[in-house]
């Protein structure tokens, strides 16, 4: 039986770069998600559309889970720019769906100025 210090969070993840860049940080991020939805908590990362062509789950190394989604959002970024509103803006309204569906109990950040946008 599932106590309430047991019970399983939904945890919304927001990532404002694209995935499959190869980046550390993109293998850290996917892979600790990814290790949390394996005990059982709901984990979505919300992000760009991923570069490539594999299947992310492919590009990293991992096997899909029912308790892991990865929602797409659109992002405007290019070679030689990059600009937050347009993500920032349908990353809000994707929290704001999630909250009221009740799957959005904890919102994991580590991007301060896209914190700050959802803050005000």
């Amino acid at each position: 039986m599932m106590t309430e210090q047991n019970r399983y969070l939904s945890i919304v993840y927001p990532h404002n770069q694209r995935l499959m860049s190869g980046k550390a940080h993109d293998i850290v991020i996917m892979r600790t998600c990814h290790a949390v939805a394996q005990q059982g908590h709901q984990v979505k990362i919300i992000t760009g559309k991923p570069s490539g062509t594999d299947t992310v789950y492919d590009f990293y190394g991992l096997k899909p889970l029912p308790e892991f989604e990865i929602i797409q959002v659109p992002m405007l970024r290019g070679r030689h720019f990059s600009w937050h509103g347009l993500f920032n803006f349908f990353c809000l309204l994707k929290i704001l769906y999630l909250k009221g569906k009740g799957q959005a109990d904890v919102i994991y950040l580590r991007e301060i100025k896209l914190a700050q946008f959802l803050l005000q």
